[in-house]
């Protein structure tokens, strides 16, 4: 599903934004996705299925739009990369 989500925020952005706009699309989904789940007590099965599927959606939009953001500056900010490198922080984790 992460190649078709970062395909998704690649090609249609939303009001001219491609990263920020889709990360705060999957946050607000997400919150109210577990505060249905965290409230709701006794949800129909469809209302529970949709609130699941809803988090479990949101967190690969959320980690493409982020892996897409560090690539994004690493390109763009140079000197930031270099400066992990000469210091010898291992990222790789």
């Amino acid at each position: 599903m992460k190649p078709i989500w970062g395909l998704m925020i690649d090609v249609f952005p939303i009001k001219g934004y491609r990263h920020r706009s889709y990360s705060i699309l999957a946050g607000v989904v997400d919150s109210i996705s577990a505060a249905m789940v965290a409230i709701g007590g006794k949800l129909t099965t469809g209302v529970a299925l949709s609130s699941l599927i809803g988090l479990s959606a949101t967190v690969p939009i959320a980690d493409v739009t982020i892996d897409a953001c560090i690539a994004r500056n690493s390109i763009e900010i140079h000197h930031l990369v270099l400066s992990v490198v000469e210091e010898g922080i291992d990222i790789r984790q």
